[in-house]
């Protein structure tokens, strides 16, 4: 959920599996894979509208639509994210198809992910009160 938020990418749900899909480890462990990003902030074709039932006007807002959590359950899990955003910021540079605008607005957009989770105030309204009450994903 919290990489969904990162990308801006509100077309999915695991609940229906749409863009998304289960993989079991042999260890019995379920991950959610998401796929299918055309309809993100990140990408942004010029064809992408949020779904209306949405309060957002462009796919280029973020909005978070997991289950409501604690300050304490997104510590460490914003930790493990903000651990990895050099890594994540890296792959931007080894892209060859990336030209010089797309790979800053693609910068851009992600630093603001970066900051908003580095930001206590943002977190809380964010992943602890204006998020999801009941199973909507």
């Amino acid at each position: 959920m919290v990489f969904a938020y990162m990308i801006g990418n509100t077309d999915f749900s695991i609940y229906a599996l749409h863009n998304v899909v289960l993989v079991q480890t042999p260890d019995l462990v379920l991950h959610t894979v998401p796929y299918d990003f055309d309809i993100s902030g990140l990408v942004h074709p010029p064809y992408a509208i949020p779904m209306k039932s949405l309060p957002i006007k462009t796919v280029d807002e973020r909005l978070y639509r997991g289950p409501c959590r604690t300050m304490e359950q997104m510590e460490p899990v914003l930790a493990n994210v903000s651990a990895k955003s050099a890594a994540v910021m890296d792959l931007l540079s080894s892209i060859s198809g990336f030209n010089r605008g797309v790979r800053q607005e693609t910068r851009t957009f992600l630093e603001g992910f970066y900051s908003s989770i580095g930001n206590q105030g943002t977190v809380k309204r964010v992943f602890v009160e204006k998020c999801s009450k009941a199973p909507a994903m």
